[in-house]
């Protein structure tokens, strides 16, 4: 228990309510507010019935009093399909209750503008306007994107969105996100798009284990006599939700810390850890 306790002070983990239970600690991040409303086609009003993101930004600073042997993200909750992005800008994880059977299944020539995997690009939303056999309506959607996307808005206020296959860099390797919170697509039904993840309505609760192990800095010594330092990491938790519905945009995140901690040290001739 003296251990846990320690830990739980050593670990800082900031951006959203924070609860420990021994060693895990459980980060609830906030719902987003609703959108206003925005306009997706010229056939239909403006509507807060849209795909949009939800980018909450949080950070993990370990103490120089406790170094870090294991961290692992052990659960992933939110009211959407939601992905974990490092420090680093890489996906650590993408979840989603309900897959998209065609996502990531392009094949070799497709595979240079589509995913292969969920973690091959950055989740975005996406709102296509298309009739699947029941007329025109507004699909609401949550893409992984591996090359960015590229607006067209000649009819403005609409506009829009297709893949750039003319791109030089992947979006992990430009840094590329949106910029537009309600990206539309004016879809060809009979060309099957392999970024399609999910769709929204299908993945209004997302509750998965997912079990990865992070690679997060912390510093390799403690200077008993100093000032306590903390190393921090960046990270970012991605939602695709429903706008009608923002509560949906809310995510928590499980973490387990394992590693040697001090809660301070005693001078016996040598700084002895405690």
């Amino acid at each position: 228990m003296r251990a846990n306790a320690c830990i739980a002070s050593k670990v800082r983990i900031e951006g959203g309510d924070v609860t420990w239970n021994g060693n895990e600690a459980t980060l609830s991040l906030p719902a987003p507010v609703q959108k206003p409303e925005a306009p997706i086609h010229w056939q239909t009003p403006p509507t807060t019935a849209y795909a949009t993101l939800a980018k909450h930004d949080f950070t993990i600073s370990f103490s120089d009093r406790f170094q870090p042997s294991s961290v692992l993200l052990k659960t992933v909750t939110a009211g959407g399909p939601v992905q974990i992005v490092g420090d680093d800008g890489l996906p650590i994880t993408t979840v989603a209750s309900s897959v998209v059977s065609t996502f990531g299944t392009g094949g070799a020539y497709w595979n240079q503008y589509y995913p292969e995997d969920s973690e091959d690009g950055l989740l975005v939303p996406m709102n296509a306007w298309e009739d699947r056999g029941h007329g025109l309506r507004t699909w609401l959607e949550a893409w992984i994107v591996k090359l960015p996307l590229k607006e067209d808005c000649t009819f403005d206020p609409y506009c829009n969105s297709q893949i750039d296959t003319l791109a030089e860099e992947t979006v992990l390797e430009s840094g590329w996100d949106i910029t537009n919170e309600v990206p539309v697509i004016w879809s060809v039904g009979w060309l099957t798009n392999y970024s399609v993840f999910a769709l929204v309505n299908q993945n209004t609760s997302v509750t998965r284990n997912v079990i990865r192990f992070l690679q997060l800095g912390h510093f390799t010594e403690a200077d008993p006599t100093g000032a306590e330092r903390f190393y921090e990491n960046r990270m970012t938790a991605r939602v695709v939700y429903n706008n009608v519905s923002p509560e949906n945009g809310a995510a928590e995140l499980t973490f387990e810390f394992e590693g040697a901690c001090c809660d301070s040290f005693t001078d016996n001739g040598a700084e002895l850890c405690e």
